[in-house]
């Protein structure tokens, strides 16, 4: 398993890295309608739906009469479309006496009468009289209602066991030792120790600047150039200091379905080549190819809640130049990995290029970035 040594300021440099990465969720997301609707619109709805005088909104309860109130106004006549004497009539009974009735009258809603456009004068609406219109398909917008709105309460809860943070297009310089990604181990883990495994797609790189002064408007032709991936070591630090794991995890890069064992064996090489003819000093060559994909397992780390862990990676480029002179040329380089490849970054050059076949080619379906964890034994 992996050691470490909890100090106190260990402790409030974790509490710092995890409040940067403790981003809570959005609580409010308010949707403008603005410009699909138009101000007139806006208002006009809400005007409509005021002009309701909804119970739940109505400062007073005068549309919404007491049982009382209702038999005053039934027994009063108030309620009836229709006189008394229109609504009875005689019919004989089996026995040919004639009988009062209650004629059972239908009425036939209109549910286009809502919509229909009713001036202002009619509905007791001061001011200038003007049309008002329903339309359902206008938002309601700023409309006090009753309804609880618990903006500041986030209802989805996350109940991941541990977090990754990572960046695309990571440049790990050879022999340099580089973050790949952070792993933030939540309260929502439930093992101790867990043994994790990644895949990650990366490339290899060369960049080459300041050409030298004689070289300018001369025709700068390498060939025979050489670089590949020999090794690569995976490490583990908790808040600047290296964990000491308990075993190193393998490492090996594959490229569809050829693998290759970086612990054991280099990859093969890409040749490249440099042609160009250099117009100031500030010219230079730059050669980036993707070669496959990083695979990283058996990496087994303690888990407690709140553990903050940065994956670390130091790949071995090897570069060998065809010519001796073109250091005299080319006087500052570069070369190494770029790791987390978006798949529009797959294969760029200037004023060079790979000579011949690439022994990496890339898949249809471009690989992505994944990390999985499962319990240490």
């Amino acid at each position: 398993m992996s050691i470490t040594d909890i100090s106190l300021s260990t402790i409030c440099e974790q509490r710092k890295r995890q409040m940067l990465y403790a981003v809570p969720q959005i609580r409010m997301n308010l949707l403008s309608p603005y410009p699909t609707y138009t101000q007139r619109q806006l208002d006009m709805r809400r005007k409509v739906e005021i002009l309701k005088y909804n119970n739940i909104t109505s400062s007073t309860k005068t549309n919404n009469p007491t049982k009382a109130q209702k038999w005053a106004q039934i027994v009063g006549g108030k309620s009836q479309s229709k006189s008394y004497t229109t609504l009875t009539g005689y019919a004989p009974d089996p026995s040919g006496v004639y009988q009062q009735y209650i004629k059972k009258l239908n009425r036939n809603a209109c549910p286009s009468d809502a919509y229909i456009p009713t001036p202002t004068s009619s509905c007791g609406v001061p001011g200038p009289i003007m049309y008002l219109t329903r339309d359902d398909t206008v938002p309601l917008y700023n409309y006090a209602s009753s309804i609880n709105r618990s903006m500041a309460i986030t209802q989805v809860e996350d109940n991941a066991e541990w977090n990754v943070y990572i960046n695309n297009d990571n440049k790990s310089i050879s022999a340099v030792e580089t973050k790949l990604f952070s792993l933030y181990v939540t309260s929502k883990v439930t093992q101790t120790a867990y043994s994790y495994n990644f895949q990650i797609p990366i490339g290899v790189y060369f960049k080459g600047t300041d050409i030298a002064a004689s070289s300018i408007g001369q025709n700068v032709l390498f060939t025979d150039n050489s670089l590949n991936i020999s090794s690569v070591s995976i490490s583990v630090f908790y808040n600047n200091a290296q964990v000491i794991l308990k075993r190193p995890p393998s490492a090996y890069l594959s490229n569809g379905s050829v693998t290759y064992d970086l612990a054991n064996n280099p990859a093969p090489i890409i040749s490249y080549g440099v042609s160009f003819t250099p117009v100031s000093t500030s010219d230079g060559v730059m050669f980036f190819s993707y070669v496959g994909v990083l695979n990283v397992s058996d990496l087994l780390l303690y888990t407690e809640p709140g553990y903050i862990y940065d994956i670390m990676a130091t790949f071995y480029v090897t570069n060998q130049f065809g010519n001796t002179t073109f250091t005299s040329t080319v006087q500052q380089y570069e070369y190494g990995v770029y790791t987390n490849l978006s798949p529009s970054n797959t294969y760029l050059a200037k004023n060079m290029g790979v000579i011949g076949d690439n022994p990496y080619p890339v898949p249809s379906q471009f690989p992505t970035f994944a990390f999985g964890g499962t319990r240490a034994t």
